[in-house]
């Protein structure tokens, strides 16, 4: 399945690091592999999972894949081109201090980087939950 919300003149390509799985976009379920994707101008809620694979430390580790769950993303887009990408890091520990308070860096072609929070399911849903009118 590929996304694709605008036309090509209007479009933003939106390209992910390879640590980052897309799951879903604005609530459409992701069955492709791709590292990328174009979307129309304006906010959209993604859901990405982290994952990447650490060699061991000694010739006889093995080595260790961390993967976080589901991580819910609103982006506002309002450049071409936007890389969205979690921080180096470069061992187990790293990965999992990081998965705690976890954000991507969105690095567009046009104006400074930005850091974006990302927020698991049961944040979304106790802001969705506390929200008033």
């Amino acid at each position: 399945m590929s996304f694709f919300i605008a036309p090509p003149s209007e479009a933003a390509q939106i390209s992910f690091s390879e640590e980052l799985e897309l799951l879903n976009v604005d609530g459409n379920f992701n069955n492709s592999i791709d590292s990328s994707l174009e979307l129309s101008p304006g906010s959209h809620v993604l859901v990405v999972r982290y994952r990447d694979l650490f060699e061991g430390v000694n010739a006889d580790e093995s080595s260790t894949w961390v993967k976080s769950q589901p991580l819910f993303l609103k982006l506002v887009i309002n450049s071409k081109q936007i890389t969205l990408a979690p921080p180096k890091l470069d061992d187990v520990n790293a990965a999992n201090s990081y998965l705690k308070q976890p954000y991507l860096t969105v690095t567009p072609d046009v104006g400074a980087n930005k850091e974006l929070t990302l927020q698991p399911m049961t944040s979304v849903i106790a802001n969705v939950l506390s929200a008033k009118d």
